[in-house]
């Protein structure tokens, strides 16, 4: 049977529903086990991998709604799955999709093991603190012997120093039996066999101490050790699996290359013929011969050619044809070069054409720079005609930053979509139609991981359902309190500053 990788089992589980449960940092799932800390190879949209543990409490509350879902991990303390990660790992799991690109097959994943391995370490862990606790007993109890011995030996050595005292008078007084009384003394100090047992006692206690204060590592106890730190790489047949992987282009590869192969060798017979034909020419040429040339020409005159014997009318040498100068060939002018097209640096600021929005052109630059809100009506009334797009200056400490404001992104280019900071959103999904990651087959949620999104409305009023459901910083008005406007505005510039930063570099932030 072979051995699944944490992902594998946890798709097990959450498609046969069998039973699973958490017990001392590891999840049983049938037969198997795996460390609930230990990562997958799924990754997140941020780069990271999720553990076994925020994969195992997602299944389990994966029929619930996310925000009761985000409680409940947070309050078990458990990584929780994010809101766009959601749909791609239920289906993944739930089987509704085979493969998914979220899953790295090049990353170190994590083999289960059988559960009945569990209880055999816990069997050899509780043998090995059984033999710890005798261990340290008999230590304690051979300190607690220890004071009586070292008593009972200190007044032997008193009892022999005053029997070898004893001996020394008596040997002084009586001359006639000093050596038979000599022998007696000598006995008396020699000592017998139960103080000899009494003064190996102490070495053993000190060896029974020793033993306990330094008891080496138990063969069970170093193997647990071990396994608690151990991590378990990809196998040679995993590896040979290649999920997801083709190796079409490889076989192309290998096919070009061999076929370049053959017409570089075809070329090498043609440059070796034509070098041989020079190598002919070469030789077929006439040498120079110093001391072998041909005796000079005479005329019927008897005079020599001075012009020597190698001399052809219409040369250099003629005299008579005067030597035409060279035309030097017109220089074709080279063609300047095109100035490259200046890129421009302003961020742009994305709202909503409607009139039932909040935020339009009209009001948006009253909003941003003065902190103020203007009905739609109102600020159209202030203006000429309706603009077409707005410029936006935010003062900051460092200098005012200029923000292109447009409603139509029908006519924005590639260069111009990577220029795009915010979008003010309305609340419903066809606002978003002539974006390219729609174009694409994406949802509005795919856009804002690009772009940060604001939705404005007032208190008394309604969230719309999308609003809720998308990535979105709602900021609300109220309809009389006009000095809560520039705290609206003031957040909405602290969430794009944090969200601008270290993503922009190219941009005048």
């Amino acid at each position: 049977m072979d051995t699944p990788d944490s992902l594998t089992l946890l798709r097990r589980f959450a498609q046969d529903r069998r039973s699973g449960r958490v017990e001392d940092g590891k999840i049983i799932v049938g037969e198997w086990m795996i460390d609930a800390k230990a990562h997958t190879n799924y990754k997140t949209r941020k780069g990271a991998f999720l553990s076994n543990e925020a994969v195992f409490f997602f299944i389990q509350h994966m029929d619930e709604k996310h925000g009761e879902y985000m409680k409940q991990a947070l309050q078990a303390s458990v990584p929780a799955v994010s809101r766009v990660d959601r749909v791609n790992l239920q289906q993944y799991l739930l089987g509704e999709i085979k493969e998914s690109d979220a899953v790295d097959p090049t990353a170190p994943t994590h083999l289960a093991m059988p559960a009945e391995l569990r209880q055999q370490r816990a069997d050899a862990s509780s043998a090995a603190a059984h033999e710890a606790a005798a261990d340290e007993e008999e230590g304690m109890s051979a300190k607690r012997a220890a004071p009586h011995e070292e008593g009972a030996l200190a007044a032997k050595r008193a009892r022999q120093e005053g029997e070898s005292a004893m001996a020394d008078k008596e040997a002084t007084s009586a001359d006639g039996s000093a050596a038979a009384k000599g022998q007696a003394a000598e006995a008396a100090a020699a000592p017998s066999a139960t103080d000899r047992q009494r003064e190996q006692q102490p070495k053993k206690h000190e060896q029974r101490v020793s033993k306990a204060g330094l008891a080496p590592l138990k063969a069970s106890q170093a193997t647990r050790n071990i396994m608690k730190n151990e991590l378990v790489f990809q196998t040679r047949t995993t590896v040979l699996k290649a999920k997801g992987k083709s190796f079409v282009n490889v076989l192309k590869t290998t096919r070009n290359m061999l076929n370049g192969k053959g017409k570089k060798g075809k070329g090498d017979k043609g440059d070796q013929q034509d070098k041989g034909s020079k190598e002919s020419q070469q030789a077929s040429a006439p040498t120079y011969e110093r001391y072998n040339q041909p005796a000079p020409q005479q005329d019927s005159y008897g005079n020599v050619d001075i012009m020597g014997t190698n001399y052809q009318p219409g040369t250099i040498y003629n005299e008579d044809k005067p030597k035409e100068p060279k035309k030097q060939a017109e220089a074709a002018p080279k063609p300047k070069p095109k100035p490259k097209k200046r890129t421009s640096k302003t961020p742009i600021i994305i709202v909503p054409g409607g009139a039932t929005a909040k935020i339009t052109l009209a009001n948006v630059k009253a909003f941003l720079e003065e902190g103020k809100y203007l009905s739609i009506d109102e600020a159209l009334r202030n203006q000429k005609s309706r603009p077409q797009s707005v410029y936006v200056y935010r003062k900051r400490p460092e200098g005012t930053v200029p923000y292109h404001v447009i409603d139509n992104v029908a006519k924005l280019s590639p260069e111009d979509w990577k220029r795009v900071v915010a979008v003010v959103v309305a609340g419903p999904k066809w606002q978003f139609k002539d974006f390219p990651e729609m174009k694409n087959g994406k949802q509005p949620v795919d856009i804002f991981c690009k772009y940060r999104a604001f939705y404005i409305n007032f208190k008394d009023e309604r969230v719309h359902p999308n609003a809720k459901e998308w990535d979105c910083s709602i900021l609300q008005l109220s309809r009389s309190q006009r000095h809560l406007d520039q705290t609206a505005s003031r957040r909405f510039w602290e969430t794009l500053d944090q969200w601008t930063a270290g993503r922009y570099p190219l941009l005048r932030l």
